[in-house]
């Protein structure tokens, strides 16, 4: 059960996130990713990397913290700041999401010496411009340069972004590519590796965290939490039909060291089974984690820094999840009176209802989180 102490707990653990990870990567519950689509590793390996120095400013006369929140710009029409600060990427058109704390923004185009591979490149930038994270991620398969279709398809931190053989991809601000479909009009294919199965996903996760292979965690989109937990000996999987549809779920997650510990029991991925092939429906980490509930739902705790958290509650059905209700606090929106609620967004305090904290605990004291007991990856080697 929350408690305002409990609560005042995850807010301390929100701004000593902030400050352990200043300089990391941001990371930010995924949006209509998790309500709309099942989530999937790349066939390939999609490449990241620290794209140019973070305290660089951004002077982009593009930018404007005012409606419309999200928009797409046309590459004839974007700054000229980018072909400076991408000078490795033929640039095709980007995507900004612009709010009161700042800007993302995708650049969406191709690799110069490689004009096959497409490229995104994902720009993290303060309310001052200045940029706080960067990094690169590659399209999975080679297809020519990518160009997000349109402002419509632009949805929150999800876009489709099309390659120049017709290959349509669905990709994710936080989680990159996630699924892909053969021209507009085509079928949406969510696979992680053909011939995967669950016990291959088990050992993979097991060669990652017990031998601190990398390459692995690359290969197939492991959560990092996985490893960050510091002690792998609490990290493990269970295999459960968690939604009751005669299908079993496979779920990392971690084992805290006792029930009160607010780390155990969170979930950090969840797969399914989809024709035959295991695909995954949701990936978490430190400052996004998810819980299994006593009613049948998941609960998810989010936070992007000191003064903004979110509380997510979801149905879980045919292996998607459902936004029910969240409950968002957002000092930088309003300090004194933080609390908001919501049945449309996970995080985004925009349309969302002012409430008490008291009626914010009430909602969030509806969710009891169940402890399962995972099978810890090192006790399993």
């Amino acid at each position: 059960m929350y408690t305002k102490n409990k609560i005042a707990g995850l807010l301390l653990t929100a701004m000593a996130a902030a400050i352990l990870l200043s300089g990391c990567a941001s990371e930010k519950p995924m949006a209509n990713s998790r309500t709309e689509i099942v989530e999937t590793s790349q066939e390939k390996t999609p490449a990241e990397s620290s794209a140019q120095p973070e305290e660089q400013k951004v002077t982009d006369k593009n930018l404007k913290l005012e409606e419309p929140y999200i928009f797409v710009i046309d590459g004839e029409d974007m700054d000229g700041f980018w072909d400076s600060y991408l000078p490795d990427v033929i640039i095709q058109n980007q995507w900004i999401h612009a709010a009161d704390a700042g800007y993302r923004i995708a650049v969406f185009g191709a690799l110069k010496d490689d004009p096959e591979q497409g490229s995104v490149n994902i720009i993290d930038v303060s309310p001052d411009n200045t940029i706080t994270n960067s990094r690169q991620i590659l399209a999975p398969s080679k297809g020519g340069s990518l160009s997000v279709i349109d402002e419509e398809a632009a949805k929150e931190f999800n876009m489709e972004a099309e390659d120049e053989h017709g290959t349509v991809y669905l990709f994710n601000y936080y989680n990159g590519f996630t699924a892909f479909k053969e021209g507009k009009d085509g079928d949406w294919e969510y696979r992680i590796k053909d011939g995967d199965s669950y016990e291959k996903l088990i050992a993979a996760a097991r060669e990652y965290i017990v031998k601190h292979n990398d390459k692995i965690r690359m290969d197939y989109d492991f959560s990092t939490a996985l490893m960050s937990t510091g002690t792998y000996e609490i990290s493990g999987y269970l295999i459960e039909d968690i939604d009751g549809n005669g299908i079993d779920e496979l779920i990392f997650g971690e084992n805290g060291n006792n029930p009160d510990d607010m780390w155990d029991g969170v979930v950090y991925e969840i797969y399914t089974t989809y024709n035959g092939k295991p695909v995954r429906v949701l990936k978490g980490w430190e400052r996004n984690r998810y819980f299994l509930c006593e009613n049948g739902m998941l609960a998810n705790e989010g936070s992007s820094g000191a003064g903004n958290s979110s509380y997510s509650y979801f149905t879980y059905e045919e292996s998607k999840l459902h936004l029910v209700e969240a409950v968002i606090y957002d000092g930088m929106r309003d300090a004194d009176h933080p609390w908001f609620y919501s049945t449309k967004s996970e995080y985004d305090a925009e349309d969302a209802e002012p409430i008490s904290e008291e009626r914010a605990m009430e909602i969030m004291d509806k969710y009891v989180y169940e402890h399962p007991v995972f099978i810890p990856f090192a006790e399993d080697n």
